[in-house]
C-alpha cells in the first residue's frame, strides 16, 4: 500500500534486481496534486532499466506555474526511462502519454477502464433515498457548490430521504480490514435509489451496484 512503501520505500527498494518488474498501483496521483509524483519519478530515476508497469492511471497538471514546472520535470523521465509502459484510464491521460509524455512510444501506452470496474458486487434488492457523494479534497470544483446547493433544495422539496456520503474514509482501516471496508461501502450505495457524485469512484460504485447515477 502507499502507506507501507512511505515508511519503508528506502528498504524495500534495496532489494530490487535488475530483472524484477515495477506495478505502480492504480488511481490518480499522478500529475501535480500530489506528493506520489515524487516518489514515482524517483523510482523512475533510481532504476532506469528496470521494466516500470503502470496500472490504470489518472495524469493531471494544473495550468499554474507549480504544474507547468511539474510536468516539465516529468516529462524529461518518462521520455528517457527506456522500459516504462503506462496503462491510461480515461482519454485525457491517453492524450497527454500519447502527445507529451510518452510521445514517440505509442507502443507502450494503452487505454483501458478502470480496474474498480471489475470488481463483482452483489445488489440490493431494497433501495431508498438518494445518496450525495461529493468530494471535499484537492480535486474538489467549487464551481458544482451552487448546482448541489439547488439539488439539495429540490430534494428537500420533493420530501425525498437523502444524506451524504464519500468515498475517501478519515480514518486509518487496518490492512485486515480493508476488504470488508469496500464491501461496505459498496453496499451503501447499493441501497440507494439514485447516487448524485462529482466523484470518479461515486460512479464506478454506483456502475457495479446497478445503482442510477447522476455523474458531474
Amino acid at each position: 500500500t502507499s502507506a507501507d512503501l512511505y515508511y519503508s520505500i528506502k528498504t524495500a527498494l534495496s532489494h530490487v534486481k535488475p530483472n524484477d518488474i515495477l506495478c505502480i498501483t492504480g488511481g490518480g496521483f499522478l500529475g501535480s496534486l500530489y506528493d506520489e509524483e515524487e516518489r514515482f519519478i524517483s523510482i523512475l530515476k533510481r532504476f532506469p532499466e528496470n521494466k516500470v508497469l503502470v496500472l490504470p492511471q489518472t495524469i493531471y497538471y494544473e495550468n499554474t506555474k507549480k504544474g507547468q514546472e511539474a510536468f516539465q520535470r516529468a516529462l524529461i523521465y518518462y521520455q528517457s526511462h527506456t522500459n516504462l509502459y503506462v496503462v491510461a484510464r480515461d482519454e485525457s491521460t491517453f492524450n497527454i502519454l500519447k502527445n507529451d509524455l510518452m510521445k514517440g512510444k505509442e507502443n507502450k501506452i494503452a487505454l483501458t477502464p478502470d480496474l474498480a470496474l471489475y470488481i463483482k458486487s452483489p445488489v440490493a434488492t431494497v433501495r431508498k433515498g438518494i445518496l450525495l457523494c461529493m468530494r471535499n479534497d484537492a480535486e474538489i470544483n467549487s464551481s458544482n457548490d451552487l448546482l448541489i446547493d439547488k439539488l439539495q433544495h429540490q430534494i428537500d422539496s420533493l420530501s425525498i430521504d437523502y444524506k451524504y456520503t464519500d468515498t475517501y474514509v478519515p480514518y486509518h482501516i487496518p490492512y485486515e480490514e480493508e476488504h470488508e471496508e469496500v464491501l461496505k461501502k459498496l453496499s451503501e450505495f447499493a441501497k440507494a435509489q439514485l447516487v448524485i457524485t462529482d466523484r470518479l469512484h461515486g460512479m464506478i460504485f454506483s456502475a457495479i451496484t446497478n445503482t442510477p447515477v447522476i455523474a458531474m
